[in-house]
């Protein structure tokens, strides 16, 4: 039976573990192997930078294709958080 998770924290985000700039920092250990003979490694640690908020500078053209509820819609949930706000 297929489990369902309503949030999920991928293993790079997990493991970042500074801040600098708007951007979670962190470090992975890899093994690195010799193309001619595999037996050779070597481990390494490969640090990282996840994009964070002050990455984005504007949205695509297109980005946006459609927008629930429509705008003027007469159908619209009253429990929709926006049409409550407009109605009040």
């Amino acid at each position: 039976m297929t489990t369902f998770y309503s949030h999920f924290e991928k293993g790079l985000r997990k493991s970042a573990t500074a801040a600098a700039g708007g951007r979670l920092q962190g470090a992975t250990d890899v093994i690195l192997a010799d193309v001619a003979n595999p037996a050779v490694t070597k481990p390494a640690k490969a640090p990282y930078e996840l994009f964070g908020p002050g990455d984005v500078q504007r949205l695509a053209a297109g980005a946006i294709t459609r927008r629930f509820p429509a705008p003027n819609a007469s159908d619209a949930e009253v429990t929709n958080a926006l049409t409550a706000l407009k109605q009040t």
